[in-house]
Order: C-alpha cells, then sequence, then structure tokens
C-alpha cells in the first residue's frame, strides 16, 4: 500500500522501468526481424507529466527542474525510433546500445527499489515503534 505521493512516485517509476525492460527485451528478440524498428518508451514525456503539479519542493537554482507529482497524468508512450541508421536486415536495433540501455534500466530500477525499501523499513519502525 502506498500512503504519500513520494510513495507513488517510486510505483510509478517502478512501472515505468519495467516497460522499458520489455521494451528492450522486445528489440533484442526482433535484432533479426526484418523492417522491425526499435521501441523505446518516451520518458521525457512521462516525466513532464510528473512535474505538472503536487509535491512542494524548494529550487535551489534557477537551473534545476521542478518538481511536481500528479499521478493521475502519468502516461508512458511508447514509440517506434526512426531516428537511428537501418542495418542489412532493414531494422535499426543496436545490440551494444540495447544492453546499455538495460543495464542504465538496471541500475534505475535498484535504485527504486533502495528507496521503496527504505520507506517500508520506517514504516515497519513507526508501526513497531522502534527507532530506525
Amino acid at each position: 500500500m502506498f500512503l504519500d505521493r513520494g510513495s507513488q512516485v517510486i510505483k510509478e517509476g517502478l512501472s515505468i522501468s519495467a516497460l522499458q525492460h520489455d521494451l528492450i527485451a522486445e528489440n533484442i528478440a526482433n535484432i533479426s526481424t526484418p523492417g522491425y524498428r526499435r521501441k523505446d518508451a518516451n520518458f521525457k514525456m512521462t516525466l513532464s507529466g510528473m512535474m505538472n503539479e503536487g509535491i512542494p519542493m524548494q529550487r535551489t537554482h534557477s537551473g534545476h527542474i521542478p518538481f511536481n507529482f500528479n499521478p493521475g497524468q502519468m502516461n508512458s508512450i511508447i514509440r517506434n525510433d526512426n531516428t537511428t541508421s537501418v542495418n542489412s536486415f532493414g531494422n535499426n536495433v543496436d545490440l551494444d546500445k540495447e544492453m546499455v540501455g538495460m543495464a542504465t534500466n538496471n541500475t534505475y530500477f535498484n535504485a527504486l527499489t533502495s528507496f521503496a525499501n527504505k520507506k517500508f523499513r520506517m514504516l515497519d519502525s513507526v508501526i513497531s515503534e522502534r527507532v530506525v
């Protein structure tokens, strides 16, 4: 059960990470499929949907991105990537790029699970009346 907006951000981040993992796996599976175009989740659109309203935070620098979260506006966009070059099979899947994407996504997922675990440990501590 997620109790606050911070937890909702973690939950949605984990969902996006799982979606990205599925897309990367699909891209790798279709590396030899003629005419296949790699798929990607448009995280910029997703992030902008998260930044519309919600968590009050103070920016310490004018160049920092303001972060406000509204779970109702969270929509990850899956798009076909037509910007990269096409190989001899007529598709644009680059195994090296996909593996880097997989490693990056795993790091992101692991960070989010660490945040979730810490949040649950704090909740457990409050419920058990222990000091963390």
